[in-house]
């Protein structure tokens, strides 16, 4: 497994009681895909919540960080799925951790993670800790129902699917969802 490497950019935002990191993240070499993630922390440097962006592939860069007068945080930088060709992105993130903003159609700000994508056999999902999943949907690209998780959130097992590409859905207990493709190798 692929050691997880961190690149920060002005990486701590201090808004009164609360501490905003932000920070990028990927796996591998610094050539692999790379996401940008941020996280809210109270005074006593718990964890209030933590928040992903960009796609399983290409590479999201943080080129500037700054706080907003509501109590959240503005993000902008550069990417897209293919590392080619990045575009511009603007992210005002709220107080609560959800995105109010954006300037392109990359995928939303998502508080949770899944990885590795494209995945041989286990993928893998880490949440915020504000948020409780809910169900996992398993989807194939015809959109058929192949699988249903209502419990043990943070693994899939792809390993008996054939190659190619699927839709992970994640609903919440809160009732918001997610879909992600995924390659399965």
């Amino acid at each position: 497994m692929n050691e997880e490497c961190l690149y920060a950019w002005e990486p701590l935002l201090i808004n009164g009681e609360d501490v905003y990191l932000c920070y990028m993240v990927y796996k591998g070499t610094s050539s692999s895909p790379m996401r940008t993630v941020v996280c809210k922390l109270d005074s006593g440097l718990n964890l209030k919540w933590k928040r992903w962006y960009g796609a399983a592939s290409g590479r999201y860069i943080i080129t500037g960080t700054a706080l907003t007068g509501d109590g959240g945080c503005l993000l902008t930088g550069e990417g897209n799925a293919a590392t080619s060709n990045p575009s511009p992105y603007v992210l005002k993130i709220t107080a609560d951790g959800y995105c109010s903003m954006k300037e392109n159609s990359e995928p939303p700000l998502r508080p949770y993670n899944c990885y590795p994508n494209p995945v041989e056999d286990m993928l893998r999902l880490e949440y915020s800790p504000d948020v409780t999943p809910g169900q996992l949907e398993l989807y194939d690209l015809q959109g058929r129902l192949l699988r249903t998780q209502n419990s043990s959130f943070e693994t899939v097992n792809m390993e008996n699917l054939p190659a190619g590409t699927y839709t992970l859905r994640v609903l919440l207990e809160d009732g918001t969802s997610y879909s992600d493709k995924v390659v399965k190798q």
